[in-house]
Protein backbone atom coordinates (compact mmCIF):
# COMPACT_ATOMS: atom_id res chain seq x y z
CA UNK A 1 0.00 0.00 0.00
CA UNK A 2 1.15 3.51 -0.74
CA UNK A 3 -1.28 5.38 1.51
CA UNK A 4 -4.34 4.75 3.64
CA UNK A 5 -5.27 1.95 5.99
CA UNK A 6 -7.17 -1.31 5.61
CA UNK A 7 -8.29 -4.00 7.98
CA UNK A 8 -7.76 -7.63 7.07
CA UNK A 9 -10.73 -9.63 8.26
CA UNK A 10 -12.04 -13.16 8.25
CA UNK A 11 -15.43 -14.45 9.34
CA UNK A 12 -15.99 -17.48 11.53
CA UNK A 13 -18.69 -20.08 10.84
CA UNK A 14 -21.23 -17.84 12.65
CA UNK A 15 -20.45 -14.94 10.33
CA UNK A 16 -18.69 -12.97 13.07
CA UNK A 17 -15.95 -10.72 11.72
CA UNK A 18 -12.46 -11.09 13.20
CA UNK A 19 -9.76 -8.52 12.47
CA UNK A 20 -6.47 -10.23 11.68
CA UNK A 21 -4.28 -7.24 10.95
CA UNK A 22 -4.25 -3.56 10.10
CA UNK A 23 -1.71 -3.07 7.28
CA UNK A 24 -0.19 0.40 7.09
CA UNK A 25 1.28 2.37 4.19
CA UNK A 26 4.44 0.66 2.97
CA UNK A 27 3.31 -2.79 4.03
CA UNK A 28 2.44 -5.62 1.69
CA UNK A 29 -0.87 -7.43 1.66
CA UNK A 30 -2.43 -10.21 -0.34
CA UNK A 31 0.38 -12.71 0.04
CA UNK A 32 -1.82 -15.05 2.08
CA UNK A 33 -3.15 -16.36 -1.23
CA UNK A 34 0.23 -17.75 -2.31
CA UNK A 35 0.15 -20.90 -0.21
CA UNK A 36 -3.02 -22.40 -1.66
CA UNK A 37 -3.97 -19.87 -4.35
CA UNK A 38 -6.96 -18.83 -2.26
CA UNK A 39 -7.33 -15.73 -0.14
CA UNK A 40 -8.31 -16.52 3.43
CA UNK A 41 -9.24 -12.99 4.40
CA UNK A 42 -10.68 -9.80 2.96
CA UNK A 43 -9.13 -6.33 2.92
CA UNK A 44 -11.59 -3.58 3.83
CA UNK A 45 -10.54 0.03 3.29
CA UNK A 46 -10.83 2.18 6.42
CA UNK A 47 -10.10 5.38 4.50
CA UNK A 48 -9.14 6.43 1.00
CA UNK A 49 -6.07 4.49 -0.04
CA UNK A 50 -3.73 3.97 -2.93
CA UNK A 51 -1.82 0.83 -3.69
CA UNK A 52 0.29 -0.89 -6.31
CA UNK A 53 -0.96 -4.16 -7.70
CA UNK A 54 1.67 -6.80 -8.35
CA UNK A 55 0.62 -9.13 -11.17
CA UNK A 56 1.02 -12.69 -9.90
CA UNK A 57 2.01 -13.97 -13.33
CA UNK A 58 5.06 -11.69 -13.23
CA UNK A 59 5.91 -12.06 -9.55
CA UNK A 60 9.07 -14.12 -10.14
CA UNK A 61 10.36 -11.45 -12.50
CA UNK A 62 9.48 -8.69 -10.03
CA UNK A 63 11.36 -10.45 -7.23
CA UNK A 64 14.43 -10.85 -9.47
CA UNK A 65 14.42 -7.22 -10.64
CA UNK A 66 13.31 -5.46 -7.46
CA UNK A 67 15.48 -6.80 -4.64
CA UNK A 68 13.86 -4.49 -2.09
CA UNK A 69 10.52 -6.25 -2.74
CA UNK A 70 12.03 -9.60 -1.76
CA UNK A 71 13.64 -8.09 1.34
CA UNK A 72 10.34 -6.48 2.32
CA UNK A 73 8.46 -9.76 1.94
CA UNK A 74 10.99 -11.56 4.14
CA UNK A 75 10.97 -8.72 6.68
CA UNK A 76 7.19 -8.79 6.88
CA UNK A 77 7.13 -12.58 7.18
CA UNK A 78 9.53 -12.33 10.10
CA UNK A 79 7.52 -9.49 11.63
CA UNK A 80 4.35 -11.60 11.29
CA UNK A 81 5.96 -14.40 13.31
CA UNK A 82 6.91 -11.93 16.04
CA UNK A 83 3.44 -10.40 15.99
CA UNK A 84 1.82 -13.83 16.30
CA UNK A 85 3.96 -14.48 19.39
CA UNK A 86 2.94 -11.14 20.88
CA UNK A 87 -0.75 -11.87 20.32
CA UNK A 88 -0.41 -15.21 22.11
CA UNK A 89 1.04 -13.29 25.05
CA UNK A 90 -1.69 -10.64 24.77
CA UNK A 91 -4.39 -13.29 25.08
CA UNK A 92 -3.15 -13.81 28.64
CA UNK A 93 -2.85 -10.15 29.63
CA UNK A 94 -5.25 -7.61 31.10
CA UNK A 95 -6.99 -5.22 28.73
CA UNK A 96 -4.79 -2.28 29.75
CA UNK A 97 -1.65 -4.07 28.55
CA UNK A 98 -3.32 -5.16 25.32
CA UNK A 99 -4.31 -1.60 24.47
CA UNK A 100 -0.87 -0.28 25.45
CA UNK A 101 0.73 -2.86 23.16
CA UNK A 102 -1.62 -1.95 20.31
CA UNK A 103 -0.64 1.72 20.52
CA UNK A 104 3.12 1.11 20.74
CA UNK A 105 2.94 -1.46 17.96
CA UNK A 106 1.27 1.08 15.66
CA UNK A 107 3.84 3.68 16.70
CA UNK A 108 6.76 1.33 15.98
CA UNK A 109 5.38 0.26 12.61
CA UNK A 110 4.77 3.87 11.58
CA UNK A 111 8.29 4.83 12.68
CA UNK A 112 9.81 2.12 10.43
CA UNK A 113 7.98 3.71 7.52
CA UNK A 114 9.13 7.24 8.27
CA UNK A 115 5.94 8.53 9.91
CA UNK A 116 5.47 10.20 13.29
CA UNK A 117 5.84 7.88 16.28
CA UNK A 118 3.64 9.99 18.52
CA UNK A 119 0.86 11.39 16.32
CA UNK A 120 -1.25 9.33 13.96
CA UNK A 121 -4.75 8.66 12.73
CA UNK A 122 -6.48 5.66 14.22
CA UNK A 123 -8.98 4.62 11.56
CA UNK A 124 -10.46 1.77 13.58
CA UNK A 125 -13.53 2.32 15.70
CA UNK A 126 -13.42 1.40 19.39
CA UNK A 127 -15.58 -1.60 18.50
CA UNK A 128 -13.03 -2.75 15.90
CA UNK A 129 -10.15 -2.36 18.36
CA UNK A 130 -12.13 -4.44 20.84
CA UNK A 131 -12.83 -7.04 18.16
CA UNK A 132 -9.12 -7.25 17.37
CA UNK A 133 -8.24 -8.03 21.00
CA UNK A 134 -11.40 -9.72 22.23
CA UNK A 135 -12.36 -6.72 24.37
CA UNK A 136 -15.77 -5.13 24.83
CA UNK A 137 -16.43 -1.74 23.23
CA UNK A 138 -16.98 -0.27 26.69
CA UNK A 139 -13.60 -1.56 27.88
CA UNK A 140 -11.75 0.05 24.97
CA UNK A 141 -13.59 3.35 25.45
CA UNK A 142 -12.96 3.31 29.21
CA UNK A 143 -9.26 2.55 28.78
CA UNK A 144 -8.74 5.25 26.16
CA UNK A 145 -10.44 7.71 28.51
CA UNK A 146 -8.29 6.52 31.42
CA UNK A 147 -5.09 6.80 29.34
CA UNK A 148 -6.12 10.31 28.37
CA UNK A 149 -6.97 11.32 31.96
CA UNK A 150 -3.51 10.10 33.03
CA UNK A 151 -2.03 12.30 30.26
CA UNK A 152 -0.54 9.26 28.51
CA UNK A 153 -2.36 9.94 25.25
CA UNK A 154 -4.49 12.66 23.69
CA UNK A 155 -7.48 11.60 21.63
CA UNK A 156 -9.16 14.04 19.23
CA UNK A 157 -11.63 12.18 17.05
CA UNK A 158 -9.53 9.68 15.10
CA UNK A 159 -6.28 11.49 15.92
CA UNK A 160 -4.10 9.92 18.61
CA UNK A 161 -1.12 11.58 20.20
CA UNK A 162 1.04 9.42 22.44
CA UNK A 163 2.37 11.64 25.19
CA UNK A 164 4.18 8.99 27.28
CA UNK A 165 5.38 6.16 25.06
CA UNK A 166 7.86 5.02 27.74
CA UNK A 167 4.98 4.23 30.10
CA UNK A 168 3.11 2.29 27.39
CA UNK A 169 6.27 0.31 26.58
CA UNK A 170 6.91 -0.42 30.25
CA UNK A 171 3.38 -1.76 30.77
CA UNK A 172 3.70 -4.26 27.95
CA UNK A 173 7.35 -5.19 28.56
CA UNK A 174 6.70 -5.86 32.24
CA UNK A 175 3.69 -8.05 31.40
CA UNK A 176 5.50 -9.92 28.60
CA UNK A 177 8.46 -10.79 30.82
CA UNK A 178 6.15 -12.19 33.50
CA UNK A 179 4.39 -14.49 31.02
CA UNK A 180 7.34 -15.92 29.13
Amino acid sequence: MKSGTVKLVTNDHHGTEHILNIPLPGELLGFDGFSNEKYNCSAIALETLSFCQLPTKKIDELFKNISILTKELFRQSSEKTNTDKEYIVLNKTPAEESLAHFLISLSDRLKRRGFSVSKFTLSLTHQEIGNHFGLALETVSRLLTTFQQKNLILVKGKQIEIKDIAWLRAVFTDTESKLI
